[in-house]
């Protein structure tokens, strides 16, 4: 589709909108989260609008063998731009920018964006904002290769999840939100219907055998055990040919994100070391950091929690 899409009155890439008239831009802003039918048509699985807002740029739909997906704030080491978790997806990619009208801030956007995807029943996998995102510079250079997207680190807000529906391909969709130094405010989506890459983080995969812990158990080495034993006898059978995720979450009644996230990275690395004095080597262990932003449900029993998977290799 390319550039020239963008001069259609047709429905795009992502988004529906509706022509201009009498000057007036009037946008109904629609994002696809549906299967493989939703790259194709529009009409299927929409979200509500945001109001006021023109698309500036589009490309998609096109293949891509190694998609950067990152779930996690962005660093620099030595040069190098690196986020903690990042999966690389083989699929279909589609990117969008839009300009946001109106007296919109990003807290406004970001917010609209998260609760239409938990309306979907996506699963929420990073939520940053401000400087716990890392260098906007990062994003808009590196990520994304859209100088647009550049703003001061304050301005930006993220979010990525993902979507699986039941005999379809999983949904990775990424939100970056930014305000410009001159008051411009974007939005840009990304949305990659993944063939592969996602594996350790959809439900219900053949070979997997997975626990849930609460965290207050951390402290406790016999009720880890008592918890663990059938685990760890499975893990041991396989030899060397598995891969454990320990994903860790953490919600308090009142504390920022960037503490909630902090406890929950703290929560991983302690039942890490754990599995490693049970002979579970720690390169086998992939410690993934979800904090406080999952579904509401999770945290209704307990703050902290903890999900750990084994997954055979070769579906053995």
């Amino acid at each position: 589709m390319g550039h020239d899409g963008l001069k259609s009155r047709r429905c795009i890439l992502l988004f529906c909108r509706t022509p201009k008239k009498n000057n007036h831009r009037l946008w109904g802003l629609y994002l696809l989260l549906s299967g493989i039918s939703s790259l194709a048509q529009a009409s299927v699985g929409l979200l509500p609008d945001f109001p006021v807002s023109e698309s500036v740029y589009a490309a998609g739909p096109r293949d891509v063998p190694e998609y950067p997906f990152v779930a996690s704030t962005l660093s620099t080491v030595r040069g190098e731009v690196k986020a903690s978790q990042l999966y690389s997806l083989k699929g279909t990619l589609r990117r969008e920018t839009l300009e946001i009208g109106g007296l919109h801030s990003p807290d406004d956007v970001i917010e609209h964006y998260a609760e239409a995807l938990e309306g979907k029943g996506a699963r929420m996998l990073f939520r940053c904002e401000a400087r716990d995102c890392g260098r906007s510079n990062d994003w808009a250079n590196v990520i994304y290769e859209r100088r647009t997207l550049f703003g001061p680190d304050r301005d930006q807000r993220y979010v990525a999840a993902i979507l699986e529906r039941e005999g379809e391909l999983p949904l990775a969709v990424s939100v970056y939100v930014i305000q410009r130094g001159n008051q411009r405010l974007y939005a840009h989506l990304e949305v990659v219907q993944v063939e592969s890459g996602l594996e350790p983080l959809l439900s219900g995969r053949k070979g997997q055998t997975a626990v849930w812990l609460s965290a207050d158990v951390l402290g406790r080495s016999r009720a880890l055990s008592d918890t663990l034993d059938p685990w760890l006898e499975k893990a041991r059978s396989l030899g060397n040919a598995y891969q454990v995720y320990l994903v860790t979450y953490y919600r308090s009644a009142s504390d920022p994100a960037s503490e909630d996230l902090e406890k929950a990275r703290r929560q991983g690395e302690t039942l890490r070391s754990w599995l490693g004095s049970q002979r579970i080597p720690p390169e086998k262990i992939q410690v993934i950091t979800v904090g406080p932003f999952a579904q509401d449900a999770l945290y209704t029993d307990a703050p902290g929690k903890l999900h750990l998977i084994l997954e055979q290799e070769n579906g053995g």
